[in-house]
């Protein structure tokens, strides 16, 4: 057979076809053929791609073809000027992939100075293999890195690592980048920079990094060139589109890995760009529908842009050759967003006869003009929660996850708002309902409210903690335990997922940052308005237990991030009086902010993002806000009391094995906090210790609300002692004879606060004698 080097397609089908039949060693003795006959020059022709990308495959695996090939490029480079696309990325790639560490720094050293890697392509790299925590892994890209020219790596290694949620690693590696003085440029590295000054104020950032992370407050306040908006940085991805499209459309990889690469890598959204490379790939409709299904699965969204809403249409609606025309066409997808432009377009394509491009337009129109069920029930969605018709927005609420479309920020808000409006901490002393929940009783309210808010949890928002605090306060009170262990493991849960990544945080709970004046970045006074609750009633309800917090979401608890329940209700009360509830609704999904401060704006985003593996013992970690010290006091006392007052469980009795928190009568709140602990929260065993002698002391009180069934056993320090030390699965209280002690130290307290419990006992022992 005579080959012609101007004959690409030839020399596609003939790689193709040794490599089918004769593998790699084949198309290896086809390179050979080529070198021998002095027909180098045909891999210098752009339209050899694929037979380039044969040659090198055959190579990689044994040094010895590899510096043939490499020589072979060196070649093409001094006769032709023709540079091997990829040559570092594809073979240094590969020796990564394959954990050939040693072999990798070897041909970095060799490929690097004549074949270089672009920043991207390098950046690319390391952003692909930094998420490997591995010892051997870590280390061999510290030697790359180390031994490279190229030093401007900090917005390529840090925003990765923070999206994949491995913020401990992403510190390892500042630490490396700084002291080669790689800096950040872009605002990539912001959320990153913003967490630190959040978590760990105790690390002094560059004045670099306080200027991209937007932590100066000259900058924050003026530099204007600095995107400040980290919810949409993070939508966006740690990458444009362009090099996500690169990606997409080298062939070097799978589509499948590029995927998933794109998704490890934080990718929220696909462009245009990138979707058409994507397309590219694909053989026909079907074949692109199906991968666009894959995307959606993985979470990630496609971007609204007119191009790419044309070529998902015809994805999934089978229109070959529709599909086909717009990935052909020659206009920038970008044109197509421009009503102007595509109507010029129209008439310039009747005007040439030129009736594809004109077919082509006219499907566009079609495309946009068609309104998919997302769209449609998101802005129904909306709709019922403005007209306040909650059983109907929990339909649309149905009908959205059974056909999994995600719900916005502002609308969950919206809908836990008008869930738990009329939803109080202390249950029995409810006294109010609204007009909707009149007819239905408290515990129809609650019930309702846990549904609505699991519900919610399942998508990508943030769920302020306030809505959590009432849902555990609720259930403890009531004694419903089982389903208070239930829902700590889920909200627990929530905190760990298991991909890792980044988890919604609502703003309000993150902690405040703070410049060197200590004065808080960026946080700029927000919109109230008058509070609708009327002043004299809430100054009538003096009484702790008649509290009701259907003002959960005024503007003291939300921003000053206070604990529920750190204080008494009184004094919750007398400030809540005057304060003025926030107007969510007045700032909530205008189009405007988009483009605002993050969090610290004045228009005020609600949901940030921190990372997974930011440990639950952190102080500022939102559980630890959560299950706060009050918290866990209150679990103590919520086990103990509502389980005096019954009963005894048998099951207690004679040591049952049973792990159901009941199974441990009065000793159940530590067993809940057990629990907690084995699953990484940090529980106080100080406090633990005092709440448990103190209700064991109290338990003890004459006159206390006990059941009649419970005889002096139960109640002795001994009994008590083992029971609690079991629920906790150590010792946790002193001995016997130290808790008597702690005991009677505590009896003149007891008495003077319990007076009239004491009065009545003796009052009712006189009678009975």
């Amino acid at each position: 057979m005579a080959f012609q080097a101007n004959d690409s397609r030839s020399w596609e089908i003939c790689a193709l076809s040794v490599r089918r039949n004769h593998g790699c060693d084949g198309v290896w003795e086809l390179f050979g053929y080529i070198q021998n006959n002095g027909l180098l020059g045909v891999l210098a022709n752009h339209d050899t791609q694929r037979l380039r990308e044969e040659i090198l495959t055959a190579a990689l695996h044994l040094d010895s073809r590899l510096t043939v090939l490499v020589n072979s490029a060196h070649k093409l480079l001094n006769d032709t000027k023709f540079r091997w696309p990829d040559l570092y990325m594809n073979i240094v790639y590969h020796m990564l992939d394959h954990e050939q560490y040693d072999r990798s720094i070897r041909w970095h050293l060799q490929l690097a100075p004549t074949f270089p890697p672009s920043t991207e392509v390098f950046g690319a790299l390391f952003s692909n293999f930094v998420v490997d925590q591995s010892p051997m892994m870590q280390s061999n890209l510290t030697a790359l890195y180390v031994s490279s020219t190229e030093k401007q790596l900090y917005d390529h290694i840090i925003p990765v690592l923070y999206a994949a949620g491995l913020s401990k690693l992403a510190r390892v590696w500042r630490k490396k980048l700084l002291a080669f003085q790689d800096l950040p440029r872009t605002s990539k590295s912001k959320p990153f920079l913003r967490f630190l000054a959040q978590f760990y104020q105790t690390i002094n950032l560059t004045t670099e990094e306080r200027e991209v992370g937007g932590l100066a407050s000259s900058t924050f306040d003026t530099n204007p060139s600095l995107p400040a908006n980290n919810d949409s940085e993070l939508s966006r991805g740690q990458y444009g589109d362009a090099i996500v499209a690169r990606w997409f459309a080298s062939t070097w990889t799978s589509v499948e890995f590029a995927i998933n690469l794109a998704q490890r890598l934080g990718l929220r959204a696909i462009g245009p760009r990138s979707l058409q490379s994507l397309a590219l790939r694909e053989s026909d409709s079907q074949a692109m529908a199906s991968r666009i299904g894959q995307i959606e699965k993985l979470d990630i969204t496609i971007s609204n842009q007119v191009y790419c809403k044309a070529l998902v249409f015809f994805a999934k609606h089978g229109e070959d050759e529709l599909l086909a025309s717009l990935l052909a066409c020659d206009v920038h997808p970008d044109e197509f967003d421009d009503v102007e432009t595509r109507q010029m377009l129209m008439a310039s394509s009747v005007r040439e006869q030129n009736w594809q491009m004109e077919r082509l337009l006219q499907g566009i129109e079609w495309a946009i003009e068609y309104d998919p069920a997302t769209r449609r029930l998101r802005t129904l969605l909306d709709c019922e929660l403005s007209k306040r018709k909650l059983d109907r927005a929990r339909h649309v609420l149905e009908r959205m996850e059974a056909l999994k479309v995600n719900m916005g920020q502002e609308s969950a808000l919206q809908l836990l708002e008008r869930t738990f409006r009329g939803l109080g901490k202390h249950p029995k002393g409810r006294k109010r309902q609204t007009r909707e929940d009149s007819t239905k009783d408290f515990e129809a309210l609650l019930n309702r409210a846990l549904d609505i808010t699991r519900r919610v949890a399942l998508h990508d928002v943030a769920i302020p903690i306030q809505f959590w605090s009432l849902l555990f306060y609720n259930l403890g009170r009531l004694g419903r335990f089982a389903e208070l262990e239930q829902l700590f493991l889920e909200v627990v849960q929530l905190y760990t997922p298991p991909l890792g990544g980044l988890i919604p945080i609502h703003a309000d709970d993150m902690p405040q940052t703070e410049s060197k004046t200590g004065k808080e970045v960026g946080m700029a006074s927000c919109q109230f308005i008058s509070p609708v609750r009327d002043k004299s009633n809430i100054s009538r309800r003096s009484s702790k237990d008649d509290q009701p917090l259907s003002g959960v979401l005024t503007s003291f608890e939300l921003r000053s991030g206070r604990q529920p329940g750190s204080e008494d209700s009184s004094n919750i009360n007398r400030k809540l009086a005057p304060t003025p509830i926030l107007n969510v609704g007045t700032t909530r999904g205008d189009p405007r902010i988009e483009g605002g401060l993050g969090p610290t704006s004045t228009t005020g985003d609600l949901k940030e993002y921190i990372p997974a593996d930011l440990p639950f013992s952190h102080r500022k970690h939102p559980i630890q806000k959560l299950f706060s010290t009050h918290l866990q006091r209150s679990i103590v006392r919520w086990g103990f009391d509502q389980t005096l007052k019954s009963k005894p469980n048998s099951m207690a009795l004679v040591g049952s094995p049973s792990t159901g928190v009941s199974a441990f009568d009065v000793a159940s709140g530590v067993r809940l906090l057990a629990l907690l602990r084995d699953q990484g929260v940090l529980i106080d065993s100080q406090v633990l210790r005092t709440t448990i002698v103190a209700r064991i002391a109290l338990g003890q009180v004459p006159g206390r609300q006990k059941d009649r069934s419970r005889d002096r056993h139960e109640l002795s320090v001994e009994h008590m002692k083992a029971l609690f030390d079991e629920a906790w699965g150590s010792e946790i209280l002193p001995s016997p004879s130290e808790i008597t002690r702690q005991i009677e130290h505590q009896k003149p307290r007891l008495w003077s606060r319990y007076s009239k419990l004491f009065g009545q006992s003796f009052d009712k022992g006189q009678r009975e004698a």
